[in-house]
């Protein structure tokens, strides 16, 4: 490990306590019900082009320190008092010290 990756490894936790909320795990699959914290950042809302238009999403991005939980597309987590479903690639770089989720807020009604 490197010098600057000790650094930032030792800050995370005071780090995490103050930006960090948790996150709950809601499915599917085995992993539903897991807790983890993670940092979330505001995003631009993304469009979502449909057959009868266009329809304003919030995003959001999510950085969760290692080890991180193996979320996946279509998987729901709830955070913020908001239920979210991985819509992007999961950035994995081993180079850095978080994982990076793209989150879409889900909306009732329009989301089965």
């Amino acid at each position: 490990m490197s010098l600057a990756d000790s650094i930032i490894a030792a800050g995370a936790p005071a780090y995490n306590f103050v930006h960090c909320d948790t996150w709950t795990i809601l499915g599917p699959g085995a992993l539903a019900g897991v807790s983890f914290r993670g940092d979330a950042q505001t995003e631009q809302p993304m469009m979502l082009e449909t057959d009868i238009g266009s329809d304003g999403r919030e995003k959001t991005v999510l950085y969760v320190d290692r080890p991180a939980p193996a979320l996946n597309r279509t998987m729901r987590i709830s955070g913020k008092g908001v239920t979210w479903q991985v819509v992007g690639d999961v950035d994995d770089n081993p180079a850095n010290e978080r994982v990076k989720f793209e989150l879409m807020k889900v909306v009732e009604g329009k989301d089965s």
